[in-house]
């Protein structure tokens, strides 16, 4: 789902919540979340009004360790006006084990839901994760995506929701029990299951 107002007004309008990733194309609100967490790393959170969790998981030979900490929005008031709904800041810190290398990394969200339900807000991010986690690595392992070399950003762009289409094609059928490699060879050698796979 992408991080727009117009979305975040949509779905509280809807009587929903939203957890919204924000990216570096959101400079300003960004640049914001980003030194308010920092701030308060400094100063160790004395005072202030936060919560945190923790979880972990290995797959695919990769531990994954992520922190999480919360905010509610008296930490940045002014975005409320911007913002529908919004209620939590949310930073988290994930520390990749992968062999021997050491990766570190930052995430920052903004959540409709109240600081009080930080376990709800951690479980959204971690399934969201989740399914991405499990896309990418369909698409890198089964479908090459990595090994691309188109680098045109519309080319790329394209190539990529084509990709997904395809997987969404090849996933959808049930007439075999092959995983996606192997559907794609049988679609490539065999004009028959090509035409059922587009077909269906």
């Amino acid at each position: 789902m992408g991080t727009q107002k117009g979305i975040a007004n949509l779905i509280i309008l809807r009587g929903a919540h939203y957890v919204l990733a924000l990216k570096k194309n959101h400079k300003r609100l960004y640049k914001k979340v980003r030194n308010i967490f920092e701030t308060a790393d400094k100063s160790h959170y004395q005072a202030m009004v936060y919560k945190e969790n923790a979880t972990s998981d290995y797959d695919h030979s990769r531990y994954e360790k992520r922190e999480y900490t919360f905010l509610p929005m008296m930490y940045l008031p002014l975005e409320k006006e911007n913002w529908k709904g919004l209620q939590t800041i949310i930073r988290v810190r994930s520390i990749r084990h992968i062999g021997n290398n050491i990766e570190e990394s930052f995430r920052y969200y903004i959540s409709s839901i109240g600081l009080k339900n930080y376990l709800l807000i951690a479980k959204s991010i971690r399934e969201y994760w989740h399914i991405e986690n499990r896309l990418h690595w369909k698409l890198d392992v089964a479908m090459q995506e990595d090994a691309c070399r188109i680098h045109h950003p519309n080319a790329a762009e394209n190539f990529s929701t084509l990709r997904k289409l395809v997987l969404q094609l090849l996933e959808k059928d049930r007439s075999t029990s092959h995983g996606i490699a192997l559907k794609q060879w049988k679609a490539a050698l065999n004009t028959k299951y090509l035409k059922k796979l587009i077909i269906s």
